[in-house]
């Protein structure tokens, strides 16, 4: 299963709820065959969109089977899946989000810095949230060439050209 959006939060009274896109934009919801909604992909079941629209303070969605704000809340922090094969490949060889979020992060050296636990795309580039092993705390680093060297999927690691945004603890 990929990741295409999780909910954030419940939005007015008609269980519609804010969504943080994991995916290029909120039109990809609406091209798939089959959304799955769960807090995890083992326990995601089928859900029907009636409503995918972007607004200037995010992007909303509803669902067919909620209808009130309290099923709303009930929505909060899970995530919108679709099947591995309906996926897209990713652009220009860059790593899918689902991919970035739970890879270690360490020198070329293979000292640990970290975990990635958020992915942040902003205009200009890709940022990725790295929770630090000494002291806690996220660190943000650009996911550009000059501070990726690579990322190794086999291992499920990103490895930094330099551990200069993680300074000394």
């Amino acid at each position: 299963m990929v990741a295409l959006a999780r909910v954030t939060k419940p939005i007015g009274l008609n269980g519609g709820v804010r969504v943080t896109l994991l995916c290029d934009g909120p039109e990809r919801l609406l091209e798939v065959q089959q959304i799955l909604r769960g807090k995890e992909a083992l326990d995601a079941v089928p859900v029907v969109l009636q409503e995918v629209s972007a607004r200037p303070n995010g992007v909303v969605v509803f669902f067919e089977d909620c209808s009130t704000r309290s099923a709303a809340e009930h929505l909060r922090d899970h995530y919108l899946f679709i099947r591995q094969q309906e996926s897209l490949p990713p652009q220009d060889g860059q790593p899918r989000i689902h991919e970035l979020v739970g890879c270690t992060v360490e020198t070329a050296e293979g000292q640990k810095l970290g975990r990635v636990t958020n992915v942040y795309d902003i205009p200009a580039y890709r940022l990725i949230g790295v929770t630090r092993v000494k002291g806690g705390g996220e660190v943000l680093v650009p996911y550009v060439d000059a501070w990726i060297d690579r990322m190794d999927r086999e291992n499920r690691c990103v490895v930094l050209t330099s551990d200069e945004l993680f300074g000394e603890e």
